[in-house]
C-alpha cells in the first residue's frame, strides 16, 4: 500500500486479525448489525475505523 492512503474498509479477514476472533464471527456481527459494514458484490467490508473505535486500535501495528 502507498503511504499516504487511508483504508476506510477492510475484509472481514482482516477485520477479524485485528480484534482476535474468527472471520465467521464478524460476518454474523455484521449480519446482526452488531459492527459497522456494508455489502459489497455481496461480500463484507467492515468500516476500519469504526472497527478500532469499538473495540481499540491494536498495539503496535
Amino acid at each position: 500500500m502507498e503511504k499516504g492512503v487511508e483504508v476506510l474498509s477492510i475484509t472481514t479477514d482482516e477485520a477479524a486479525e485485528l480484534i482476535g476472533v474468527s472471520a465467521r464471527t464478524v460476518r454474523r456481527a455484521c449480519e446482526r448489525g452488531e459492527i459497522q459494514a456494508v455489502k459489497v458484490q455481496g461480500r463484507w467490508r467492515v468500516i476500519r475505523e469504526a472497527l478500532l473505535n469499538q473495540f481499540g486500535a491494536p498495539e503496535d501495528r
